[in-house]
């Protein structure tokens, strides 16, 4: 039998498997979970954005995924308390999932815990969010 935390870790590392569909015309998400993403995946019709769940999860426990938008929390230099949306994307050079602020500063999705995330929006529907 497995212990709690092992289960966590397995649901965890499987949760990147998961994959949302962005279907422009209609502006809407579809999930898909299932072990048969990759023919899903292949024959989606034009204007529609596969985006691959991250596998880690905000501080409400809702998994974040390619193209959200974050709120991150942590601490300046100085010292004093920040947050900043960040889009989350992969790392093509790092071959990571990254944040990266308005501002152009890019951290590893991986420096933050879920406390420090929460998810605000993403890509498709709130586009304008980075612009704050």
């Amino acid at each position: 039998m497995k212990s709690i935390d092992e289960a966590k870790k397995e649901n965890s590392y499987n949760d990147r498997f998961r994959f949302r569909v962005w279907f422009s015309r209609e502006k809407l998400y579809t999930h898909y979970a299932e072990a048969n993403n990759a023919i899903v995946i292949s024959s989606l019709p034009t204007g529609a954005t596969a985006e691959q769940c991250t596998s880690m999860k905000d501080k409400n426990g809702d998994l974040i995924y390619e193209n959200d938008f974050v709120v991150k929390s942590d601490f300046n230099a100085l010292g004093y308390a920040r947050t900043r949306i960040c889009h989350v994307h992969w790392h093509k050079d790092w071959l990571c999932w990254a944040i990266t602020t308005k501002y152009g500063d890019t951290y590893q999705l991986s420096e933050f815990t879920s406390e420090q995330l929460e998810i605000s929006g993403n890509i498709h529907q709130d586009e304008d969010l980075l612009d704050d």
